[in-house]
């Protein structure tokens, strides 16, 4: 179901007691009465209280160490195992957090604060049998709780156990009544296992229940209009609409309906009643928008009026803001004017040049366009704010190699390189790059270093494999390794043109003119009969088998297709007048 869901929004959270929180839960222990005169006891207590001080004040380190002492102290106790817990969590380690909340139940199992945590822990970690068990023992010690009894209906349904699921929340059902939650939580179920009759009661019966409650008729139509039945969606959302008319939520879901059955017409004027509205939530405008702009059939129908959408609410707000500009620019992008997208992205570094995607954004499109020296200006501007990362150096290196700054190109590619972590796949990126740049400073044993190297990372890199024997051929050195390399890649992708022609030229120059002719003509019968490189190496080829007025043919085709025209000139009057002396 692909819809936004302004109505339907469900999901199920368990609640996670983090360490921020100020409510610390009581321990049976600490209810116990302790002799004063210990004296042990007393610097226990007093270490607790001065951890929880700190952890109250955010010292979270400090309250760590206060809290471990208080374990060498008296390991028996369960509340410095919780709260040790809750720290992990929070720092997101939840592997070592569960460590410390299963030491925390095994001492205190019937402290619900404990059981929580230790049933989110176990579940975060993909523990769903033990979060089941223990979920279990609490609620036969918390027979009327319905938060553990709604737990462990989730626990099955993450564990791929629906039916199981349905029958706990019968069962909370059938104890409880009726309840929102649960409802809803049903219905997303049977939704998932299409049962679209179950799953439509579900929704019935809560708005029986409840029938001034217009959220349950919007869930409802939501859900008619995921499985089709439009017409029922369209009536209630007649009924939302002529009951509610400023409700902004019904109004972009009832958008969203139309949307969703390609009625532009009436979709787009829904969506403008709330979009257009300067006082409702710019973060919702903007994350509908992000919507609409993501669905290619609808962007490919609506292109004005996105655009206009979006300069309008641009033009409502009297100062840039960074996040409307960041979206006309992804707007842009996707329908490739790459130029007013450029300016956007320029635009929000004017004003936070913090923001590292923008930056690779802006670089990414100064590539796209080949445009190398904004390409390099920008790159420069960006190591200045983050010198740590490697991508830069190489969208900074690719533009001074296309700008023939080829010992600088080296610089860049090789600081980058260092930059890298341990099996970056960037690694390869860098490495084919440094080969390319060396073959440009004419340094072919380097270049074919690096190019092996490359190689012995990834024996399947097609680009490398193709671009490596190519560059061997036009040296005439290995051929027997160039062939190899490059018959692999017309095995990998027998259609590919180029590949094609490079390991018919590399055939050519191993004198098999007959196979040559073969691999030619399929990378010209493969879209390769505009590309003036390919028939200029037919025509080569074809003077080797003396098919000499052919070969004049594609020559010339050659330079209609914008090959080098004296260069090629000269190959045909050299066969010309090698035709005429004959």
């Amino acid at each position: 179901m692909n819809k936004l869901g302004f109505f339907f929004s469900f999901i199920i959270v368990i609640s996670v007691i983090s360490c921020s929180k100020k409510t610390i839960p009581v321990s049976s222990k600490q209810n116990e009465i302790f002799d004063a005169s210990s004296e042990s006891e007393l610097e226990f207590q007093y270490t607790f209280t001065e951890a929880n001080k700190q952890l109250l004040f955010g010292n979270i380190k400090q309250a760590a160490l206060l809290f471990s002492k208080c374990i060498e102290l008296d390991s028996t106790r369960s509340m410095p195992y919780y709260q040790l817990a809750n720290i992990y969590y929070q720092a997101g380690d939840s592997k070592t957090a569960l460590d410390y909340s299963k030491k925390a139940y095994l001492y205190e199992p019937s402290n619900v604060w404990v059981d929580r945590l230790t049933i989110e822990l176990y579940r975060a970690n993909n523990n769903l049998e033990d979060a089941i068990k223990v979920t279990e023992k609490t609620i036969n010690t918390n027979t009327e709780s319905i938060e553990f009894q709604f737990t462990l209906a989730s626990l099955y349904h993450d564990q791929g156990k629906a039916k199981t699921s349905l029958e706990v929340l019968d069962k909370i059902e059938n104890n409880f009544g009726i309840s929102e939650e649960v409802s809803l939580y049903k219905h997303q179920i049977y939704n998932e296992l299409g049962k679209e009759k179950e799953a439509e009661e579900v929704l019935l019966n809560l708005i029986e229940l409840n029938p001034n409650e217009y959220r349950f008729l919007g869930i409802l139509a939501e859900f008619y209009s995921s499985i089709n039945k439009n017409s029922q969606a369209e009536e209630i959302y007649d009924k939302l609409l002529s009951e509610n008319a400023d409700n902004p939520y019904i109004i972009l879901s009832a958008a969203e309906h139309y949307r969703n059955i390609n009625n532009y017409s009436e979709s787009k004027n829904l969506y403008s009643k709330v979009l257009l509205d300067k006082n409702f939530d710019l973060n919702i405008r903007i994350r509908t928008i992000i919507g609409l702009i993501s669905n290619q059939n609808f962007i490919t129908n609506n292109q004005t009026y996105l655009r206009n959408l979006i300069d309008s609410i641009i033009i409502q707000n009297e100062e840039p803001d960074i996040k409307l500009l960041t979206l006309r620019a992804d707007y842009c992008i996707r329908i490739n004017d790459f130029d007013s997208a450029e300016k956007d992205l320029i635009k929000v570094l004017d004003i936070d040049k913090s923001n590292y995607v923008i930056w690779e954004q802006l670089l990414y499109i100064n590539n796209s366009q080949n445009d190398n020296e904004s390409l390099l200006n920008y790159s420069e501007q960006a190591i200045n704010y983050f010198p740590e990362q490697p991508n830069l150096y190489l969208l900074k290196g690719i533009a001074e190699m296309n700008l023939s700054k080829y010992d600088k190109a080296v610089s860049s590619y090789k600081y980058g390189l260092k930059l890298l972590q341990p099996n970056d796949p960037l690694e390869i990126q860098f490495l084919t790059f440094l080969g390319d740049v060396y073959r440009n400073l004419g340094n072919d044993k380097k270049s074919d270093e690096y190019f092996e190297k490359v190689l012995e990372m990834d024996p399947n890199n097609m680009i490398v494999l193709n671009n490596y024997s190519y560059y061997l051929s036009l040296r005439d050195e290995k051929l027997d390794v160039a062939e190899k390399y490059s018959k692999k890649t017309v095995d990998n992708d027998p259609n590919n043109s180029t590949y094609l022609d490079t390991y018919a030229w590399i055939l050519f120059k191993l004198s098999r003119y007959n196979d040559a002719k073969k691999y030619i003509e399929k990378a010209i019968n493969n879209n390769g009969s505009g590309n003036s490189e390919i028939l200029d190496h037919y025509g080569e080829i074809l003077v080797k088998l003396e098919d000499y007025h052919n070969a004049v043919k594609y020559w010339r085709l050659a330079i209609e297709n914008g090959g080098e025209e004296e260069v090629i000139q000269q190959k045909i009057e050299s066969v010309l007048n090698f035709i005429d002396e004959k």
